[in-house]
């Protein structure tokens, strides 16, 4: 199995960033537990106060996955260019929409039960959008970075 390609790691760290950024509002806007937390807290049927370091794991791991597979399903499925994750003004497009797309699957699952609202840590919609598209501009902006910034560095 070969290395995997720059600019997975590239969608894997900027979803890692983007997530920290996320996770960081949402303390400070709803002052709430991560939902890493209150996922694991529903499972095990603990309070999520006591599983905040491991929800956070969680909650870092699913947006640094979300953030690899941004480019796989941009260029892969969706057939585009490459250069429209790897340039900054078209990463920024792909990163808003990465933020609504995350919005919008959440969203759907609170409205059909999958996932309860309190799981969601906020019942202020605007702000639980928001934080998305936070999610979404930052991993945006590390992964438009690849081509001007990062390529170069290592050598791509």
């Amino acid at each position: 199995m070969g290395a995997p390609q720059p600019i997975t790691v590239v969608g894997f760290l900027g979803g890692i960033l983007g997530t920290i950024v996320m996770t960081a509002l949402m303390h400070t806007l709803a002052d709430t537990e991560p939902l890493g937390a209150k996922f694991l807290g529903t499972v095990t049927g603990r309070r999520p106060r006591y599983l905040v370091r491991s929800g956070l794991v969680i909650q870092i791991l699913y947006g640094g996955l979300a953030g690899a597979l941004v480019p796989w399903i941009v260029v892969g499925l969706a057939g585009l260019p490459g250069e429209v994750v790897t340039t900054l003004p078209s990463a920024l497009a792909v990163g808003l929409a990465v933020g609504v797309a995350l919005f919008a699957v959440m969203a759907l699952l609170v409205r059909t039960d999958v996932t309860p609202l309190a799981l969601v840590g906020t019942g202020d919609w605007a702000v639980f959008a928001g934080l998305h598209v936070a999610y979404g501009v930052v991993f945006a902006v590390v992964l438009g970075l690849s081509r001007t910034v990062w390529y170069p560095l290592a050598g791509v």
